[in-house]
């Protein structure tokens, strides 16, 4: 019976460092494709493990995922990039990615300071005009 409950605690304590190493970390870097300097402040998602990180002042960061997995990395003004991971086939050390800028153009805006004094009148003059809210001794000063 010793040996029973023995082998039991192995077995179990086998399968939870097999568990434990369901994870592994990724380090590297997020720079600009074209201009490759740092972007800091991007987002790091592992879509299957579900963790989270950010980059930091120089770009680096460090996330764990599965050893099969997808990277989502984000950043404003940059493109969003989805990369497969395999462990078995990557540096996981000195991982670096690089994001394309993302430029949208905006058309023409016209800015005027007011309108004229006839056409402010005309707006007042055809605004609809509600009842105040009056509130008894509140108002009464008015």
């Amino acid at each position: 019976m010793k040996h029973l409950i023995i082998i039991g605690i192995i077995f179990f304590c086998c399968i939870s460092l097999k568990a434990q190493n369901k994870y592994s970390t990724i380090k590297g870097s997020i720079v600009s494709a074209d201009s490759l300097t740092p972007i800091s402040q991007a987002h790091i998602l592992s879509e299957l493990s579900h963790f989270g990180t950010t980059s930091d002042f120089d770009g680096k960061f460090s996330i764990q995922t599965r050893r099969i997995d997808t990277l989502r990395i984000s950043s404003v003004g940059f493109v969003t990039k989805y990369i497969n991971i395999n462990h078995d086939s990557i540096d996981a050390n000195n991982f670096r990615i690089s994001l394309q800028r993302d430029t949208i153009i905006l058309g023409e805006i016209k800015v005027t300071p007011y309108y004229n004094f006839s056409t402010v009148k005309e707006i007042v003059r055809n605004a609809p005009i509600e009842k105040p809210f009056i509130v008894k001794g509140v108002n009464d000063n008015i």
